[in-house]
C-alpha cells in the first residue's frame, strides 16, 4: 500500500510528468526530488558560526594562558635579578673544577669566580635555564594568541 501511495505522490509531481511514465520507480522518484544547493549553503553556515564559536573559546582560553605565563615569567625574571646579584653571578657562566663549583660575576665589585656549594651552583644553573624557556615560550604565546583574537573577531 506504501509503493501505491508513493506512485501517486510521484504522479502528481510535475517532474514525473516531464519525464513521462515509462521511467522505473526508483529513477522518477530520485529525479523527482529537489536540488538541496540551498541545504549546502545552511549547512556551510553552521560549521562557520560552530567553528567561530569554538575559535572564540579557544582565543580566551589561549589569552588566559599567555596572561599567567606573562606573569611567571615576569616574576621569574625579577628573582632572577635578585638572585643572581645576591650571590654575585650565574652558574651558566661558572665553571666547575673537581667537585668545586664556581659562579661568574661581579662580586663584591669586581667580575671573577667565586666558590658556593653544590646546590647554590644547581638552583642558579635550572633559574637560569627557566629564563631561556619562559622568555621564548611568552613571546610565541603573545604572538600566537594575538592572532586568535583577529581570527575569532572576523
Amino acid at each position: 500500500m506504501t509503493e501505491i501511495a508513493a506512485w501517486f505522490v510521484i504522479a502528481e509531481n510535475a517532474v514525473f510528468r516531464q519525464q513521462g511514465a515509462n521511467v522505473g520507480y526508483m529513477a522518477a522518484y530520485h529525479a523527482a526530488m529537489p536540488e538541496s544547493n540551498g541545504s549546502r549553503d545552511l549547512d556551510q553556515a553552521i560549521r562557520e558560526d560552530s567553528t567561530r564559536r569554538i575559535s572564540k573559546v579557544t582565543a580566551g582560553l589561549l589569552s588566559k594562558l599567555t596572561a599567567v605565563v606573562t606573569a611567571v615569567s615576569l616574576l621569574d625574571f625579577v628573582s632572577y635579578l635578585i638572585a643572581t646579584s645576591y650571590l654575585g653571578g650565574d652558574a651558566v657562566n661558572g665553571k666547575i673544577e673537581g667537585s668545586r663549583y664556581y659562579l661568574w660575576g661581579p662580586y663584591q665589585g669586581t667580575k671573577t669566580y667565586h666558590e658556593v656549594s653544590h646546590a647554590v651552583f644547581n638552583f642558579s644553573r635550572l633559574h637560569t635555564y627557566s629564563l631561556f624557556i619562559l622568555w621564548p615560550l611568552m613571546f610565541v604565546l603573545i604572538f600566537v594568541s594575538k592572532r586568535a583574537a583577529r581570527r575569532s573577531e572576523s
